[in-house]
């Protein structure tokens, strides 16, 4: 076998190039490919009724959807980051409930790959019934996640979700004729309109990748809200459509670390109507048709826990740093409303404190600008702090911080805090204005792990403080509004969806923007605040 001549004092620099020294010998050999059904037979706990009969009501990945992921393939050179990548992607569907690659030497300098999945149960036949900050909704949800074991999603759902009725229809294919191109169909029929979304997109699936490319096309009518002291302030009808199409290729690139460029035109139009608002301005219409240009450096530094989000599930986070800057120009003379500038940048880095304890963090600005100056100006930090084993083994803190400022905010803009969105012993979107800050504290006790193999629990306290304070008003630390409360937290271990089930008690500990008893339960499907920026969902970036 040839081997490549790498002077050795170049080996000797630091301890990573001595590993990729040592790798650069190693090349892959066979690839054997393990497929688990949703219960483990080799188990014996498992290898009886009744989860030997699920495991015969589903059919398991096929091998061809597994080998298709692989970043790796016979001849060439076992590049460990890229079989983390592996591994990552292969846990990013939600057929997959673990992906585990081992490599195995060879006398003869090879390594072989042993590659292991194990599926989770992808029918989802179900009624749903939720309630946030005493507003109620339900649905009935009709979904294969994993049809005929190629990995592709159908999807039919009802949903009467505060009082807005919508009808649904999707389809996700990951990789459409078994290429690395996707497909995304969707339908949704409302009671506020309709949307109509297709893409079809070459994406990212690792740092060597050599293109990536996306086109897209949506349409749409939805009748939008606008929320003041808690209540809606009225109602107006937006009229869309979009077009999309991108292409990127990278600008320098490894397996370690990537600069990547990603360049495209994009139109959108928003025409605003029937507009009941009386207490706020009202939206005024907007078309954009403009060049962009993203750049996006990123760096492979990635962790993986279980016991945070998703019970023992595993999760992937990033710790390396990662920074993007968008510049896009709508223009005239491209058929657009005005000329308008519209800068962007991100930035995102994790911190690894000691094993099982770790900060993600992250900051954007936005803006617009016109011959006028700027306007729809957003600024915004947060950071979200894990640790595992806080008292004791299944104990786990989440703390969570964000800090956001809007100025000169278009009409249809808002930074809304309420809770529905991080202080949940308060009304629905309870404070509007320009100013927010919001601080989270919950420490979960994962008790019940995996129960009869279906279901885990985990009981948890609860602190939330925050405030959007209205524009013209002083920062007062006085004015955050604060709660108090207990919940539950159930998990669905071999479900796709790997749901997170949610019951809290908050009581509020202010009568501002509380209700009148100051207690409010909720129930809901994910987690009582994001890793991100909670108070942003109703402000516009485009």
């Amino acid at each position: 076998m040839k081997k490549y001549m790498v002077p050795a004092f170049l080996c000797a620099l630091t301890a990573e190039s001595m590993l990729w020294c040592q790798e650069s010998y190693q090349r892959v050999g066979d690839i054997d490919i393990v497929r688990v059904n949703i219960f483990n037979p080799a188990i014996p706990e498992e290898n009886k009724r009744p989860y030997t009969w699920v495991n015969k009501l589903h059919l398991v990945t096929r091998e061809s959807v597994v080998r298709r992921e692989l970043l790796l393939s016979p001849g060439e050179p076992c590049d460990p980051y890229l079989l983390a990548n592996t591994e990552r992607n292969l846990r990013s569907y939600a057929f997959i409930k673990d992906a585990d690659i081992r490599p195995i030497p060879r006398s003869d300098g090879f390594i072989d790959l042993d590659v292991r999945v194990q599926d989770t149960w992808t029918t989802d036949i179900s009624p749903s019934f939720g309630m946030i900050a005493g507003r109620q909704k339900s649905g009935m949800l009709l979904r294969e996640r994993n049809f005929l074991g190629y990995g592709k999603t159908l999807e039919l759902r009802y949903t009467d979700e505060y009082n807005r009725i919508s009808r649904d229809v999707s389809l996700y294919d990951p990789r459409l004729l078994g290429s690395r191109f996707a497909l995304r169909l969707k339908h949704s029929d409302h009671s506020g309109g309709y949307d109509s979304q297709v893409s079809v997109s070459l994406p990212v699936y690792s740092l060597v990748t050599p293109l990536s490319m996306e086109t897209s096309w949506g349409l749409g009518s939805s009748r939008e809200s606008l929320y003041h002291l808690g209540e809606e302030a009225g109602t107006y009808l937006n009229d869309y459509q979009s077009y999309e199409v991108s292409l990127g290729r990278p600008i320098f690139g490894t397996s370690r670390r990537a600069l990547r460029g990603t360049y495209g035109f994009e139109l959108t139009d928003h025409q605003f109507s029937s507009s009941t608002i009386t207490s706020l301005p009202s939206p005024e219409s907007r078309r954009l048709s403009m060049i962009k240009a993203h750049w996006n450096y990123q760096e492979a530094d990635y962790i993986n826990e279980n016991r945070i989000n998703q019970f023992d599930r595993r999760e992937d986070f990033s710790l390396g740093l990662e920074a993007t800057l968008r510049l896009a120009y709508s223009a005239r003379a491209l058929g657009a409303a005005s000329d308008e500038f519209l800068p962007y940048g991100e930035w995102r880095k994790g911190f690894l404190l000691r094993p099982g304890s770790f900060i993600l963090a992250s900051a954007y600005l936005y803006g617009i600008y016109t011959g006028a100056g700027f306007r729809e100006v957003v600024k915004a930090v947060q950071m979200t702090y894990y640790r595992r084993r806080f008292f004791d083994e299944r104990n786990t803190l989440v703390v969570h911080a964000e800090a956001s400022m809007g100025e000169r905010l278009e009409a249809g803009s808002q930074i809304l805090l309420g809770g529905n969105n991080g202080l949940r012993g308060y009304r629905y979107n309870a404070f509007d204005g320009n100013r927010s800050a919001l601080l989270n504290m919950e420490t979960r006790f994962h008790l019940i792990e995996d129960w009869l193999r279906v279901v885990s629990a985990a009981p948890v306290l609860f602190w939330n403080a925050g405030y959007v304070w209205p524009l013209g008003a002083a920062l007062r630390g006085s004015d955050l509004k604060q709660d108090i409360g207990l919940g539950c937290r159930l998990g669905f271990t071999r479900s796709a969806t790997s749901p997170t089930v949610r019951f809290d008690l908050a009581r509020a500990l202010n009568r501002e923007g509380a209700p009148e008893s100051r207690w409010i339960f909720s129930i809901a499907v994910s987690q009582a605040f994001e890793s991100g920026y909670n108070t942003l969902s109703k402000v516009s970036m485009e």
